[in-house]
């Protein structure tokens, strides 16, 4: 997955910048510290890359787990999502 780009802004460059002084510098736990030179720093969103390749071998994986456990555990697929639940588990 590649690096998310990384951009930093110095709060003092927002509109917002008193009120956001105001509320940090209202909580116990940023005492001694320059709270009117905080940054604010934000992260690209990268979209997640599903490969193939990597598809077929989680699919391959679980097939395998369920083969040795299928005494104990079973699927339950709902909504696009899965949950593999022990036997005897609510």
């Amino acid at each position: 997955m590649p690096r998310k780009r990384v951009k930093t802004i110095p709060i003092s460059e927002l509109r917002c910048y008193e009120q956001i002084v105001a509320e940090l510098s209202e909580r116990g736990e940023l005492e001694g510290y320059e709270v009117d030179k905080a940054t604010m720093t934000i992260k690209e969103f990268v979209a997640p890359v599903i490969r193939p390749e990597n598809l077929h071998k989680a699919i391959v994986n679980i097939e395998l787990y369920l083969h040795f456990e299928r005494d104990r555990v079973y699927i339950i697929i709902e909504n696009r999502a899965m949950a593999i639940i022990e036997n005897g588990a609510t």
